[in-house]
């Protein structure tokens, strides 16, 4: 923590903010210059021992803000970005889901004590904390479980199956190794089993797809904020593919694609067969 810094500011203004601060109230400050709104959040959360959310006009706005607030706290700072949630795999770019997701999974361990947001995400509608963290795997060297019961909890998750894993929210199932790249983690993750019980996890480049150093424990969280159970799943697919008949007739295979990413993400993968029955 910056000190130095943070203990630069001293008025009668601050001390209200900071008895403000107690009563567990939203606070709402205004005519502060750019800068010193994550100035004001960061000297909060050393002063008080509280965690903040700082809600700023903007996206772009709320990453200035993580940056100043990481320069000034060093550790707990995070930035959840707005975003759409996509039920397609299209040729497109995830950073921000991906950002999402691993704001969401900080907050989850307690990580962060600082998080800046924009208005817009901060009114988007999220899922369950409960079942982010109930689906939230986490294995270490010793720990058995089945593999192809380990692959289907991952696609349940939102992870996307591949033959070999290139980027985030990807797994694949080689032999007994599985590969994995949570949004949560800088480096992918090779986990080889022994029968059912996890003998080593490794990180590995996504590139050259060789092995890294070895991880004591890792943590797999979901790849997508849609996470319902496998009913509520199946239901929604129904009631989507219904939605495109009426408009004309069976849907193309544009469709089915957000169909079955839908349902897999939201509760496992059955295909595309059993989503047109």
């Amino acid at each position: 923590m910056n000190q130095a810094l943070l203990s630069g500011i001293a008025s009668k203004a601050y001390d209200k903010l900071l008895k403000a601060a107690e009563s567990k109230q939203p606070i709402a400050v205004t005519g502060l210059p750019d800068t010193m709104a994550a100035y004001i959040a960061s000297k909060l959360c050393a002063d008080t021992g509280k965690k903040v959310l700082l809600i700023s006009g903007n996206d772009l706005k709320a990453a200035h803000d993580a940056e100043d607030g990481q320069q000034l706290l060093e550790t707990g700072v995070a930035c959840l970005p707005g975003g759409e949630i996509d039920l397609t795999r299209g040729a497109s770019s995830h950073e921000s889901a991906w950002r999402r997701l691993e704001a969401l999974a900080r907050a989850q361990e307690g990580d962060i004590r600082l998080l800046c947001t924009s208005m817009d995400a901060a009114l988007q509608r999220m899922g369950s904390a409960d079942r982010f963290r109930e689906e939230t795997i986490r294995l270490a060297p010793g720990d058995r479980i089945d593999l192809n019961d380990l692959i289907r909890r991952l696609t349940a998750m939102g992870y996307e199956r591949v033959s070999m894993v290139e980027g985030k929210g990807q797994c694949a199932l080689r032999g007994g190794i599985i590969d994995v790249y949570p949004p949560a983690c800088s480096q992918s993750l090779r986990i080889e089993f022994f029968d059912d019980e996890v003998d080593s996890i490794r990180e590995f480049d996504c590139i050259s797809q060789r092995s890294l150093d070895s991880v004591e424990k890792c943590t797999l969280t979901p790849a997508t904020e849609v996470l319902l159970p496998t009913v509520d799943a199946e239901k929604a697919a129904r009631r989507m593919r219904d939605a495109i008949e009426r408009q004309g007739g069976r849907p193309d295979a544009r469709e089915l694609d957000a169909l079955f990413g839908f349902a897999a993400a939201a509760g496992g993968r059955r295909g595309r067969a059993g989503l047109l029955r």
